[in-house]
């Protein structure tokens, strides 16, 4: 929908008491919600829902040197460029993608947003979420010793080669994933964490849905192309889940990596994003790519107090994905300064 009243999103949690005991207490959040700005003139009941806007911080764990900054509570689409109408380069090669000012909450551009796409290795992001929200209620903790199974030993595509019988301690393997986007070890949190990993598939779809991911659907957590399905989900939808990621300094100290060590030192893991190298601020977040889904990005920068967020899903070869992205990440900032300008 376009036009005076625009689409608003409106991304919530409990309220803020509920949210300060929210670790100790192991409770959930209640769920965000979309609604566009004529459903919010209504229904009864509906009120304006708190979401944690604070770093999420573990003990022992020394943060990042940029300082945190506060994410908007909603969402509004009423300023959005949508389509190919943005001064990018080869636009018209991105089937879908987002532009998101994360800090004031609008969305600056939007083509074909809310259309479910193959995420491949996006699909790491949710696993990240639940191991980082483990964490945080005490559930698991960092050095936790995790023993490698023979289903997580077979996970072919881009992995770190685990060999059953192995342990790693759980940051070891979480750091796996989101440098170097290992399959192997996805697959061996989510049984990990779930006891099963078609337990942790069912969390995390719950998870998504309480994100107000509409169009996701999960079928494993690592992003693989399997009999049973592909994991599917909107640039909406990446863009809600980056947002809840970066609020764990943790997440972006590992994303904004380039280049780090496995087994002791001994298996060097290289950071697929390679615009934490060439962007200013970018600290993350994750790459995607297998044939049929094309080559995808979820892109998180920081600078002088602004975050913005932006998804480019299904582009047909690597070096346009990154350069659509790194030309968006530039265009959101200026629209950004734009519009605060009027």
């Amino acid at each position: 929908m376009r036009g005076g009243w625009g689409w608003r999103v409106v991304v919530g949690g409990r309220w803020v008491a509920a949210w300060l005991a929210w670790a100790g207490s192991g409770g959930r959040a209640e769920s965000p919600q979309v609604v566009t700005r004529e459903e919010q003139r209504e229904p009864a009941g509906l009120r304006q829902l708190i979401m944690r806007s604070e770093p999420v911080l573990f003990p022992g764990v020394v943060a990042g040197p940029a300082l945190f900054v506060r994410l908007a509570r909603e969402w509004t689409f009423a300023d959005t460029v949508y389509d190919n109408r943005v001064p990018v380069r080869k636009i018209g090669q991105v089937p879908a993608g987002i532009v998101v000012d994360a800090t004031s909450g609008r969305v600056l551009w939007a083509k074909n947003a809310r259309t479910p796409m193959q995420i491949a290795s996006l699909t790491k992001m949710m696993t990240l979420l639940l191991a980082v929200e483990a964490l945080q209620r005490g559930e698991i903790e960092l050095e936790t010793p995790v023993t490698v199974t023979r289903t997580a030993a077979t996970i072919g595509g881009s992995q770190v080669y685990l060999r059953e019988g192995e342990t790693f301690a759980l940051s070891e393997l979480l750091k796996t994933i989101i440098i170097a986007s290992a399959n192997d070890a996805a697959q061996l949190v989510a049984e990990r964490l779930g006891g099963s990993a078609e337990v942790f598939v069912a969390r995390m779809n719950e998870r998504a849905g309480a994100l107000g991911m509409k169009s996701a659907r999960f079928y494993n957590a690592h992003g693989l192309p399997m009999g049973s399905g592909r994991n599917v989900a909107s640039a909406l939808d990446v863009a809600l889940l980056a947002r809840q990621l970066v609020k764990y300094p943790l997440v972006t100290q590992w994303s904004s990596t380039w280049v780090d060590r496995f087994r002791g030192g001994t298996f060097t893991l290289y950071n697929h994003n390679r615009l934490v190298k060439t962007v200013p601020g970018c600290d993350g977040l994750k790459t995607g790519y297998y044939r049929a889904a094309g080559y995808s990005n979820a892109v998180t920068v920081q600078r002088e107090g602004v975050r913005m967020i932006v998804v480019v899903l299904g582009v047909g070869d690597r070096v346009t994905r990154d350069e659509v992205a790194k030309e968006l990440v530039e265009w959101g900032y200026r629209q950004r300064a734009g519009l605060a300008a009027r």
